[in-house]
This record gives C-alpha cells, sequence and structure tokens, in this order.
C-alpha cells in the first residue's frame, strides 16, 4: 500500500495556516504577508529571530494537522533543521517543504 504524497499546494496551505497563527502574535507593525515572495530572513523582512522560530513550529504543527506528517524544522539535529536559503522567503520555504517530503 503506498501513501500519497501532499501536494505542493496543500503544503502552501499549511503554511499559510501557520503564518496565519503567527500573525495573531505579532505586533500590528510587524506582519507576515500570505504571498510566497514575503521575505523571512531576506532582505526587508520585519520577522526577529523568535518570529520566524514560532514559525517554524506553528509550520511543524500545521502539517502534522493537516497532511499527517511528522515534520522537525527546529532544533539541534542536523537532520532537523533547514537552512538559511530555505528561510529566505515564504516560497522558498514551500518549495524546500515539498523537496522534504517527496524523499
Amino acid at each position: 500500500m503506498s501513501v500519497e504524497k501532499p501536494s505542493a499546494k496543500n503544503i502552501e496551505a499549511a503554511i499559510f495556516s501557520a503564518i496565519d497563527r503567527l500573525t495573531e502574535l505579532l505586533p500590528p507593525n510587524v506582519q507576515l504577508e500570505r504571498t510566497r515572495t514575503a521575505p523571512l530572513l531576506a532582505e526587508g523582512s520585519s520577522l526577529d529571530s523568535m518570529a520566524v522560530v514560532n514559525l517554524l513550529v506553528f509550520v511543524e504543527e500545521e502539517i502534522h494537522s493537516a497532511l499527517g506528517i511528522d515534520i522537525m524544522l527546529t532544533g539541534v539535529d542536523s537532520e532537523a533543521g533547514v537552512d538559511a536559503e530555505a528561510l529566505e522567503t515564504v516560497g522558498t520555504l514551500i518549495d524546500a517543504l515539498c523537496a522534504r517530503v517527496s524523499q
């Protein structure tokens, strides 16, 4: 029995749900747009490091809740984390997660 891999659209929806959760915690002058081009660590980002960590935890939870996939994006284990390039924008994060779950 093969398990169907989640689509990029499903992963994107889970990440956008995580962004919605993060937005509830952020002050009004610090927001993250629900677009692929929104910067996370790239120049122009208004997020601090704690906001990025919170986003990654929310993404882990949303991916598990929506797709039934346990994925670890935070932690000290080299297998768990995501590289800096994957955190440039929302789109690069989506692409990195799509690549990871399709392995």
